[in-house]
């Protein structure tokens, strides 16, 4: 028998679109050239055993007058389960929160960009530590 893979002892909540942004020129090309910007933080609320992630996205044309912006960001929430094996919350919140809630912008930026009538932006499965992590880049070009 397989032994089972100790599970962390959180538990995903609940996702809100906190804020959305989109601005498209009429003069936009079909397929922009753009930077992507990932931000994370986070609050821990110790007495309730809840933790609020906020995952922020900007994606803006690398021109001088852009044609396009979309700024998105989520939050969202986990609770910690009493009497389970658990990871560190702090370590949970900036490495596993994140890919956790970076699909729910994926299809915002996909959805959007694709109504807008330019090439839809698809933004591909990344690696959110190297991103977030202060000693990497936090910029990545497509």
């Amino acid at each position: 028998m397989k032994k089972l893979l100790k599970q962390p002892g959180i538990e995903f909540d609940n996702i809100i679109l906190k804020d959305l942004v989109f601005r498209l020129e009429p003069e936009c090309p079909m397929q922009p050239k753009i930077n992507v910007n990932l931000s994370s933080h986070f609050n821990i609320d110790k007495t309730r055993n809840v933790l609020a992630v906020e995952l922020a996205l900007e994606i803006i044309e690398r021109t001088e007058n852009p044609h396009i912006k979309l700024e998105c960001s989520f939050i969202g929430f986990f609770s910690q389960v009493i009497d389970k094996d658990d990871i560190d919350f702090n370590k949970f919140a900036k490495f596993s929160a994140p890919p956790i809630m970076f699909p729910f912008i994926r299809e915002i930026v996909t959805g959007i960009t694709a109504k807008s009538g330019i090439t839809p932006i698809i933004l591909p499965p990344i690696n959110i530590y190297a991103i977030l992590n202060p000693t990497s880049k936090t910029k990545k070009e497509k």
